[in-house]
């Protein structure tokens, strides 16, 4: 899952803050047109990627324990700054974790499939969904 910096009337609020605070509650907030949002599933797993001007990479993992579904008025309340508050969907966590220390990603550029050979490789990072393999799902959470 990947979350960039929110607009929060005046200023922006991080990406890691961002990330933070959806472990915290343990749901991510997603958009029903977000592209691959139908694919997710119970048991899927995700690694959380910041583009943030306070940094770039993976700080944190979690395990899926719903379909995704509409917001709940509950998780509407956490829902802060834009582009958040025009989300509408949502899928809770079985399992989250946050790492306080962001996992660069200058330092995963050249071992993740994805990412091999691509010279601009930070735009693999649009959107809100990205599919990885198996092996670089281990490989981010392990280093």
């Amino acid at each position: 899952f990947i979350a960039k910096d929110h607009k929060y009337d005046k200023s922006i609020v991080s990406a890691i803050t961002i990330i933070k605070n959806r472990v915290e509650n343990k749901f991510w907030m997603l958009n029903k047109n977000a592209r691959g949002i139908k694919k997710l599933k119970p048991g899927d797993k995700a690694v959380f990627y910041a583009a943030s001007v306070e940094g770039r990479g993976f700080c944190g993992w979690g395990e899926l324990a719903t379909e995704p579904h509409p917001l709940t008025p509950e998780q509407r309340f956490y829902a802060f700054g834009k582009p958040s508050i025009l989300f509408d969907f949502a899928v809770d966590f079985k399992v989250a974790e946050f790492w306080p220390k962001l996992k660069p990603i200058e330092e995963f550029a050249s071992t993740l499939s994805f990412l091999k050979g691509k010279p601009n490789y930070i735009r693999c990072f649009r959107g809100s969904i990205k599919a990885i393999t198996q092996e670089d799902f281990e490989y981010i959470i392990s280093a």
